[in-house]
Order: C-alpha cells, then structure tokens, then sequence
C-alpha cells in the first residue's frame, strides 16, 4: 500500500471513525446506490491506495462515498436481503485469505495422466502427478502475474487441455483449459458430468464456492462465474454426449451471470452439431409429442351417438391412431366443417420439411372421410401466422390429400420452415375434414437453455424458481436455473445438466441430466461440458 497505509488506515463514515485495524486486514466499504424493490444495492470497495494484500477483510459501514470502485473491476454486490454475502466470499473475491499460500476451494488433484496441468509462461504451476491427494496449491506468482485466462494460454502456444493457474479481477484461481488450436480458441470449463462420481445435489454455498475435480466431475462456483462473464462479454459453449453414441454442440454468442441470486442472461444461440438427422417423424406417431401439445379449432360432438365423447378429440389425429372402441374412433374431425384446423405445439422451433396425412379410421367403413387437399400454417407465438408458400412464388402451397381413409398420403414442402407451431388446414374432403397425420422435419439438439434465460439460480436448500409450493432443485437434486416445475414445466423446464446422473438413458420425466429439445424428458445425458470465454 501507498505509505500512508502501510502501518494503519482510518476508515470514515458519516464523518466518524468506524474501525482501526492492522495493515494485515483490509476493511471493504459498502458504497450504496438507490433502493429498488425494497432493497438497497452496492459495490465493496476498497479504501484509496494499492491493492489488498492483506490475509483477511473487515466489512465496513454503509451510506458513504468514501471509497472509489475499483476501476474495470466488478466486485460482488452487497444485498441488505443477502445473507449469504459475508466476509468470507467477499474476501476471496480480493485476493485476501486466511492464509497464504492459498488452497484451492476445489480440492484438485489429478486424475487421469493424459489430462496432466500444463504450464503457460507466467503462469503458476499446479500439482500434477496422477496417484497425488493434496490439495492443489497456488503460490504468489514470481516475478509476473498468471494469465487472464485460458485464451491467452493458449495465445502464448500452450495447445493442450489441461489444469492451468490464471488470475482474473485480482482473484488467483485453477481452471481446466479447453483449448481449440484448430479454430484459436482457449475456453475455461465450469462444468462436467462424465461418470457420476460427483454429486451434484450440494447447498448454495457449495454451487458459489465450487466442487469437484477439475479433471473429472466438477462445478467451478457460480461467485467466480459472475467475476468472470460479469462484464457481459463472455460467450458460451456446451457439448453433450447421448448413451446411444450421440453428440451434440451448442454455442450462445452472450453469456453472464449476473450477482443477484447468480441469474442467467443468454442468448444468440447457434446449433454447431453438423448435418441434423433429417426426414424423420417428429412425434405425432410414437407419442413423444403429448396430447397436450395437441388442438383443434373445434371438436364434432353434435349429439351424434357414433361420435361420442371418445371420438374425434384433436389428441386421435396421429398417424395411424385406430381408437379403442368401435364406430368412427381413429381420427380428429372437426364440429364445423369450413376454416377447421389441427394444430401441434412441437415445444420449441424446429425444421419442419413435410406432413404425412391419413384419413379417419372406420371399422366398419360406414363414414369414409378424408381429407383430399390441404394447406399448412407456422408461427412461433400463435399470434403471427405465415403459410408454406410454393418456391416459384408468394400463394400458398396446397398439398394433395387422400383418395380413402387408410393410405397415408406423404407431401414434402418446397423449403423447409422452421416454426414451434404447425397447423393443418383442410381446404377439401371427402364427406368430412377428417383426418390422422404425422409431420416430418429434422432432429437438432435445438436452445434448451433459452428458456432458463433471466431465470435466478436455485439449489436445494435455497429455492430461487417461480412455482408456488414445489422446490424445483430438491426435486430434481440439482442446482440450475430453474424458473417452474409445476403444470407449465414443459414451457419452462428444457434443460438441466445438474440433476442425478443415471446410468442409462431412459428415466422418468425431466429427471437427470436433460436437454430436452434434443433427446426429450425421459431421455437422460451420459456427458456434459459447459465453457466459456471472453468474446474477441
């Protein structure tokens, strides 16, 4: 510190002396800004002079403008309904420590010889030898400071992933770099799940502070999260891997994670996969498209008894849906017969290439209606309605339909659309515009975690979702960005890369590692990777 502070420093308040205390110990200040919402938000500070080197920190008083924010720096923020913000992790956040050298939070030690630290010039080199216990232990960088982080390392022509020392915003900390030579890009890696070896059903203070091995399973911390992508200039990338040999990449252009409750801001998502699996039927047959996700403008119930309750529901407008009683029971058909649809909600917007459509099943063959042409409706929020237009021009594109009620009828679109929701609209029949049907795109890993955007954190033992009543991290035994879990999960719920690790792929609803928009709710994840860097 200047000289003025080497032995002592007075902090002011109000115009009082509040605190004397040893070079040793710093004292943060609060500098507050206006309440909102009934709370009142601020930075920590520290007093003019150099930065701390002290082993320990002292929080200091409230309403003054003593101290000047760190320049370029982003510091935690203080939250009068925050209690989890103490001494201890605003300490951390400055470098300053119970003791020195400085143990890892994480407890890393090596675990797999191909996966060994690597040294970057300037760095600080960590333990590395595979059979080794110790905590990993990071000493005061001589005579440079670490790299910021893993995109300088790699810059420096460090190519190999590994366990690196870098120091971000005064904070020296372990990371496992991701390096990319091929395409120039050092990612830091925050989170794995390979083997289920790590639980990750921990308490809040665990997801800030972090766990794991940095070479197997592991959280990085939601504090140093936020120190990192704080700025708003970070990107994120996330790999996954299926049980049944599948993979998949996705890449979001913003990623940060804000202070109040580490809350989500993500967005600018782009599919890097490769070719999707396309021509394949979306769900309508096998039923992974649910009932729910299923309506029509209107149902025929008219008082005919052939047409019971039972019957003509827009939920038996799958392909090949035979019913379960005798009559007309496989088939949607509709109260009215002009300006009828059939509309599926597929959850999220995917490549839609064509439609498979089939005539009402009749036993008895007593009714035989069909549809004999149609046109087809997107839009991805039911308000805004476009048609599948021909190539050659700007009218609707109408597709041939059925000559009996048997014979599935496949029709393929000029260009394929991308939408969530898709309507079938009859334009001519036979008797009745009745019909089955199957719609045929692309299978993508699709933006999972698009909806958990804006959303706060939650953990098991601190509940931060919007459902009334259900906890959605102690349900699912897992810290994410949860927003509901209640009736409207489907719209809400569409990833989670922290419950339960199964052993197999099938599993109950939501339940374990999921990307729904990818493999469906009942289908569990064998591998995760989420990382991040500073956009160029």
């Amino acid at each position: 510190m200047a000289a003025q502070w080497k032995s002592f420093f007075i902090v002011l308040t109000d115009n009082a002396v509040v605190s004397t205390v040893s070079a040793r110990v710093c004292t943060l200040m609060i500098d507050l800004g206006s309440r909102s919402c009934g709370q009142r938000m601020g930075r920590f500070v520290l007093p003019p002079g150099d930065p701390c080197t002290c082993t320990g920190v002292r929080l200091g008083g409230h309403y003054h403008r003593y101290a000047p924010e760190m320049q370029g720096q982003d510091p935690p923020l203080y939250m009068d309904m925050l209690p989890e913000v103490t001494a201890e992790v605003i300490g951390r956040w400055f470098n300053c420590t119970a003791s020195k050298p400085v143990e890892s939070t994480l407890g890393v030690t090596e675990t797999a010889p191909e996966l060994t630290s690597k040294v970057a010039p300037g760095s600080t080199p960590v333990a590395s030898t595979p059979t080794d216990t110790t905590p990993v232990v990071s000493t005061t960088p001589e005579p440079s400071m670490p790299p910021a982080d893993c995109q300088v390392i790699l810059d420096a022509g460090q190519n190999s992933s590994g366990v690196y020392t870098i120091q971000h915003a005064r904070q020296i900390m372990q990371v496992y770099c991701r390096m990319e030579p091929e395409s120039g890009k050092g990612y830091i890696v925050f989170q794995r799940r390979l083997d289920g070896t790590v639980s990750f059903n921990r308490t809040w203070q665990e997801y800030a502070e972090g766990f794991g091995n940095l070479t197997g399973e592991f959280w990085l911390g939601n504090q140093k999260l936020h120190s990192l992508t704080g700025n708003g200039s970070w990107e994120l990338v996330i790999t996954l891997r299926a049980f049944d040999g599948d993979e998949a990449r996705v890449r979001y252009q913003n990623f940060e994670i804000h202070s109040h409750s580490y809350w989500l801001d993500v967005s600018g998502f782009n599919d890097e996969s490769g070719d999707a699996e396309c021509g394949i039927s979306l769900g309508m047959e096998n039923g992974s498209i649910p009932d729910s996700a299923i309506s029509a403008s209107s149902r025929y119930t008219d008082g005919d008894s052939s047409r019971s309750t039972d019957n003509c529901q827009a939920s038996h407008g799958r392909l090949n849906y035979l019913g379960t009683s005798g009559g007309i029971t496989g088939g949607w058909c509709p109260c009215s017969k002009p300006d009828s649809w059939l509309q599926v909600d597929l959850g999220w917007r995917l490549q839609v290439e064509g439609v498979i459509i089939q005539g009402s099943f009749d036993p008895l063959e007593t009714w035989s209606e069909w549809v004999t042409e149609y046109q087809v409706q997107y839009s991805d929020d039911q308000s805004n309605w476009q048609y599948v237009i021909q190539s050659t021009g700007t009218s609707p594109q109408t597709f041939p339909g059925n000559i009996d009620q048997t014979t599935p009828v496949t029709s393929m679109f000029d260009q394929p659309i991308r939408a969530r929701f898709i309507r079938i609209r009859p334009t001519a029949y036979n008797r009745w515009p009745s019909m089955r049907m199957e719609l045929i795109g692309c299978k993508i890993t699709g933006d999972s975690l698009g909806r958990h955007s804006s959303g706060n954190f939650s953990s098991p033992d601190k509940d931060h979702d919007q459902t009334d009543g259900e906890k959605c991290a102690e349900k699912f035994q897992g810290g994410w960005w949860y927003k509901s879990c209640d009736s409207a999960i489907s719209d809400y719920l569409t990833s989670n890369l922290n419950g339960v690790y199964y052993n197999n792929a099938t599993v109950d609803d939501y339940m374990g590692i999921q990307w729904v928009t990818w493999k469906g709710k009942q289908v569990s994840l064998k591998w995760s990777e989420m990382m991040t860097r500073r956009r160029p």
